[in-house]
């Protein structure tokens, strides 16, 4: 099992000075050394999370015709759903359902089930509030004001997705998975997991290490857009999806990114202040990295295809 740093959000934002001092410390560090930590205390009612788990699973119990219109083909289609298995050749599989969304700044969702909306667009609300507060404390632990940070990309008017994962038993991770090795595009993604069954994997000191969710927690862990901005001081994380041999599994992720047409940059304050006087990473715009992304969507290939190479 992976180790995780716990931390407990209500001291970060109802703490005193010296708590909140030191939860900031500690997201800081957890960025840095793991990409990820757990996040207990968040004020995401269990009703809501149990409602929108309840509402993804209701989507995807639809008959296949109802589910249909919502296939898309485009990549930046504000309904996107996908069914199935993907055989290679070497006899590996992918096996996943998923329902995505864009929930901000515009909500898009089906028209069926009837209290979907409602129920995407409260779960949406609560837990970009909880990310902003955690780029607060982000940006905090980096020496950075949130002014400098806005001034250079808008993320409190920017895009947020919401993506239902629905996961079927099979076999191990030596013969199929869910979904491959790969780092989200996101500064920040969020998940939550209703139940015990595991399957998310983190990799960490050359291993793949199996995620032991905290009952009522939600997972945070770092995009490439975060370890782009903080050139490359705080990593994003590689992580994969196996199928557990006998139970289902849904998780529901919402991932938090600037302004689509934002440009995406090591901020000048920490290619200053990082030795090498050096940015890590080329700029290039929100839009077209997540184009990079589709192109190169194993392991961290669209973040390797930003890095400079002379640094």
């Amino acid at each position: 099992m992976a180790e995780m740093t716990t931390v407990d959000f209500s001291q970060l934002t109802c703490g005193t000075r010296d708590e909140r001092s030191k939860i900031v410390r500690e997201i800081g560090r957890a960025c840095e050394e793991r990409g990820f930590f757990a996040l207990v205390n968040h004020g995401v009612p269990a009703s809501l999370r149990a409602a929108v788990t309840a509402a993804m699973e209701d989507f995807f119990a639809l008959p296949a015709e109802e589910r249909e219109e919502y296939m898309g083909k485009q990549l930046f289609d504000p309904i996107r759903h996908g069914a199935g298995r993907t055989l290679t050749a070497d006899g590996f599989e992918y096996r996943r359902d998923f329902l995505r969304i864009f929930v901000h700044p515009t909500l898009h969702s089906p028209v069926k089930p009837l209290h979907f909306s409602a129920i995407c667009e409260e779960y949406g609300r609560k837990t970009r509030e909880i990310a902003h507060e955690l780029l607060r404390a982000i940006w905090e632990s980096l020496d950075l004001e949130e002014g400098f940070v806005g001034a250079i990309m808008d993320v409190r008017s920017g895009h947020q997705i919401l993506i239902g994962n629905s996961y079927p038993s099979g076999p191990g991770p030596n013969l199929g998975l869910g979904l491959p090795a790969h780092s989200d595009i996101a500064l920040l993604s969020i998940v939550m997991q209703e139940g015990s069954t595991s399957g998310l994997q983190v990799f960490h000191q050359g291993h793949w290490n199996l995620i032991e969710f905290i009952p009522d927690s939600l997972l945070v862990h770092v995009g490439d857009l975060l370890e782009i901005v903080s050139n490359g001081k705080y990593k994003s994380l590689l992580h994969r999806v196996t199928l557990n041999s006998t139970s289902a599994r849904m998780s529901i992720v919402t991932a938090i990114g600037p302004n689509p047409e934002d440009r995406v940059v090591p901020l000048p304050e920490l290619v200053r202040g990082s030795g090498s006087s050096s940015a890590k990473f080329r700029s290039i715009k929100y839009i077209e990295f997540v184009e990079l992304t589709a192109r190169n969507p194993f392991d961290k290939a669209a973040l390797n295809l930003v890095r400079l190479c002379d640094v």
